[in-house]
């Protein structure tokens, strides 16, 4: 009898054994996750967004969300990013708008040089009827906008200081893998060279390229200023960095779950925009205690004469109805 005792409570441990194993890979198995991959580096506002977007969702979801980053390219450049969203790869990226205008051209109006005074400039389309138009567009390929972040006000680095539209005379510089940039630069007398932004130290330490350009925030936290010490502020570009995600896992995500991701990608965002309003001038003060020498004395009238021609050309690219509708947005004439 108690050799029968003994059996039944050694079968009923077991059992219960299995049974709790198989709740937690139950648990485990219905845990939702998240990877977002994106080329920034820590420090860097994109970054430290995907942070607090990361660090919001647990909060909200607890055990129920596994937010994986992948920052620095570790996951490949931003064309290889938006693939793997769009193939569910990877559920969500937020690149430079300029490689997915390659999958909606209507987008190359925000890749447009001078196009922009602002970041609130920028907002104004982003946020509006405009971007819902480039929201509903890009859904057509099978990838879903969430919302827009900032890439900052872009300006030129280089071996030498650049003043005038001379200055840019022969020189190789790297630029985005997007055509506008490639018919900007030639505009102004360059040698553009397309390539992923994880190139750009090492091209401009060998002498691949003579010059790059980007805001101060990843000036800075590339160390690009090691190997370009010049920083001439041309701010010839002001574009947006759409967040991404895979829509059929958007759609299969719980109410509650989407619900929680807005909530998180809205603080996000908004952090996200204020650092790089806030960065630009202690990142100034920071490169120029480094050495860099900041050029600020930049004819930028020169440029903006020397670039009207490409706007011309994108009109018809970009739709004429369309370009009318943001520059009647900006008050353009």
């Amino acid at each position: 009898m108690r050799k029968t005792v003994f059996v039944l409570v050694l079968l009923a441990v077991v059992l219960f054994g299995a049974f709790a194993a198989g709740g937690r890979e139950a648990a485990t198995a219905e845990r939702i996750i998240i990877r977002a991959g994106h080329v920034n580096p820590p420090g860097e506002p994109a970054h430290e967004a995907w942070e607090l977007f990361k660090q919001r969702m647990e909060e909200r979801l607890g055990d129920r969300v596994d937010v994986r980053l992948y920052p620095q390219g570790q996951l490949g450049n931003e064309r290889d990013l938006i693939e793997q969203v769009q193939l569910g790869t990877i559920e969500m990226t937020a690149p430079a708008v300029s490689p997915l205008a390659l999958y909606n051209p209507e987008l190359n109006v925000l890749n447009l040089p001078y196009l922009f005074e602002s970041e609130q400039a920028l907002w104004s389309i982003t946020d509006g009827p405009i971007g819902q138009r480039f929201v509903d567009r890009t859904l057509e390929e099978g990838i879903l906008i969430l919302d827009w972040w900032s890439t900052g006000v872009r300006h030129i680095f280089a071996n030498k200081p650049i003043r005038t539209v001379r200055d840019m005379a022969g020189m190789k510089i790297r630029v985005m893998e997007n055509p506008v940039f490639v018919d900007s630069f030639t505009a102004i007398g360059s040698q553009p060279t397309p390539l992923p932004y994880g190139e750009v130290y090492q091209s401009l330490a060998t002498g691949v390229v003579d010059a790059a350009e980007n805001d101060s925030s990843g000036y800075r936290n590339m160390n690009f200023f090691e190997v370009a010490p010049y920083y001439s502020l041309t701010a010839h570009l002001i574009i947006a960095k759409p967040v991404l995600i895979n829509p059929a896992f958007y759609d299969s995500l719980p109410a509650d779950v989407r619900d929680a991701l807005h909530e998180s990608l809205v603080e996000a965002t908004r952090y996200q925009r204020e650092l790089y309003e806030s960065n630009f001038e202690t990142d100034v003060e920071w490169l120029k205690q480094q050495g860099v020498t900041v050029v600020d004395d930049v004819r930028t009238e020169e440029f903006q004469r020397q670039l009207v021609d490409v706007w011309a050309k994108y009109e018809r690219d970009i739709g004429a109805d369309l370009l009318a509708d943001v520059k009647a947005t900006l008050g353009i004439r």
